[in-house]
């Protein structure tokens, strides 16, 4: 299984980064870091494809450790990057 990400970086100097500061943590890097805006209310995000299909990972507060996949009620919030594209892709082999 392989991860292949392209994550947005800020454009031109004194642009700020909106994103929230929550992490899945190693190995996954920025790329794993939360897709919603910051300050926004509820468990933190990404939205990545595996198997061709859309997942959404979700996990509260500092525990990455309890991430989960599901769509639930996450879709409708303010999405900074990752929706309605994916993030980054898992190719299964």
């Amino acid at each position: 299984m392989t991860a292949s990400a392209t994550i947005p970086q800020p454009v031109g100097r004194g642009r700020p980064d909106l994103r929230c500061a929550g992490t899945l943590g190693a190995p996954l890097g920025d790329a794993g870091r939360c897709q919603l805006c910051s300050g926004h209310e509820g468990p933190h995000a990404v939205m990545f494809t595996a198997g061709g299909r859309r997942r959404i990972r979700t996990w509260a507060g500092r525990d990455a450790d309890s991430a989960q996949d599901g769509q639930g009620e996450i879709a409708g919030r303010p999405w900074m990057l990752g929706y309605p594209v994916p993030a980054w892709t898992v190719d299964e082999a």
